[in-house]
């Protein structure tokens, strides 16, 4: 089951994490700069729409627009939260109208599907379109979705997929209280207790056959939901490899989603100290932050050809992909710059 990659657009992380004063604590937190939604957007739609809308929306289109396609027959997108921001609004309305006169707006504005069904009204789009809103998995079951509709719809020619996750002062006060997140007046260290939330757009144009603007190749995905031990995540990327006639030798460059939370940690250090030893690993969060659809940042970063590390090498012609969020979901993705 193997999908081309036409073209990859992703909001870049700023440079430095942002920081939020609560409690006394500094809470630091990555964030994307604002791009310049005027470019795909009209005015009056910019007003409108919520920035959860704004940032997929704006992603989708320039990704379409730096393809060169027009259209597409399919749209799927994960999100782990939604529009966040429109549901504290709503949620705030409630208490201070007392719920009674309030606008229907901001709620129907944070309802997960309401990006992929905005992308589809700007691209006149009737075909498939679903939304997957499964914490950690959400991207990658987008990306599995659109890779078993391509297998089983011959006719179609491409499929947008994308992940967008938003964070918001609320949401950030939350992973405060519960603990997980990192707090300056403590300790950032990667190996201490506590993630620097982040947020992203990502988008991606697939094709089911290979044309002279892919990118790489999708080689395969295999999801792994609360394993009992290091020995099953080894083994999932063996299957994982084996599926596709590899072995890890054939690597070139492993992406590892730690988190920089000790607590969560633990299996994919242990990983990489013996089963992916000797192999260039790159910690991808570290430029991102942690967010529930993380794992489409870290494709993107892969396939960069303008960045000199060794992850985004054109000599890495083989990639692997493994994201963890919270020690629960753990993702596998393997892909190919060589599209024979």
């Amino acid at each position: 089951m193997k999908a081309y990659i036409e073209h990859i657009v992703s909001l870049d992380p700023q440079a430095a994490a942002q920081t939020l004063e609560l409690t006394g604590e500094t809470i630091p937190y990555v964030t994307v700069a604002e791009p310049e939604y005027n470019r795909f957007i009209s005015p009056g739609e910019i007003r409108r729409m919520s920035r959860f809308t704004k940032l997929g929306l704006y992603t989708s289109l320039r990704c379409l627009q730096e393809a060169g396609a027009s259209a597409v027959d399919a749209v799927t997108v994960g999100t782990g939260l939604g529009s966040f921001g429109c549901f504290e609004k709503f949620d705030q309305s409630i208490h201070a109208a007392q719920e009674s006169g309030l606008s229907p707006t901001p709620f129907i504005h944070s309802l997960p599907n309401a990006l992929a069904g905005q992308i589809a009204l700007t691209l006149k789009c009737s075909g498939y379109n679903m939304t997957h809103v499964h914490r950690g998995f959400a991207f990658e079951s987008a990306l599995l979705d659109a890779l078993m509709l391509l297998q089983e719809e011959t006719d179609l020619r491409h499929i947008l997929v994308g992940a967008v996750d938003e964070l918001t002062g609320t949401y950030v006060r939350l992973l405060q209280q519960t603990g997980y997140a990192k707090t300056t007046s403590t300790d950032v260290a990667p190996a201490s207790e506590g993630v620097v939330p982040g947020e992203g757009a990502t988008f991606l144009l697939v094709s089911p056959q290979p044309s002279e603007r892919s990118v790489a190749c999708i080689e395969g995905v295999r999801l792994l939901f609360e394993p009992r031990n290091t020995d099953e995540i080894r083994q999932a990327v063996e299957e994982l490899l084996t599926d596709n006639g590899l072995s890890l030798d054939q690597v070139d460059t492993v992406l590892t989603g730690r988190s920089g939370d000790a607590r969560f940690d633990a299996r994919l250090a242990s990983l990489e100290s013996d089963y992916l030893a000797g192999k260039p690993i790159v910690h991808y969060k570290t430029r991102c932050g942690e967010y529930q659809t993380a794992t489409a940042f870290a494709l993107w970063s892969a396939l960069r050809s303008d960045d000199t590390t060794p992850a985004r090498s054109q000599t890495s012609q083989r990639i692997l992909i493994i994201n963890q969020y919270q020690d629960a979901n753990y993702s596998f993705l393997l892909v190919s710059r060589d599209l024979n």
